[in-house]
């Protein structure tokens, strides 16, 4: 498991950030591209919120379904009647 990086990472991270968005930067590249990000993304964002899995079509009859791996965790998608 990915390590959740540390309070002094997440304020250097976010050096050039401004409320203002005329004023702001973007976040430095680590936030996009390493993988402690990407782990913290997942716990702190993705796996609490809902997520898009499929379009109705995918499981239209009874009985159809489909599968997906959300951060982490399987998720089973089952038409009833």
């Amino acid at each position: 498991m990915t390590k959740i990086p540390t309070r002094t990472q997440f304020e250097e991270i976010r050096q050039g950030y401004d409320e203002n968005p005329s004023r702001s930067l973007s976040l430095h590249a680590d936030a996009y591209t390493g993988e402690a990000w990407y782990g913290a993304d997942l716990k702190a964002i993705v796996s609490k919120t809902w997520q898009w899995v499929c379009h109705v079509e995918k499981v239209h009859e009874p009985g159809s379904y489909t599968t997906v791996d959300i951060a982490g965790n399987p998720v089973a998608i089952v038409r009833d009647k």
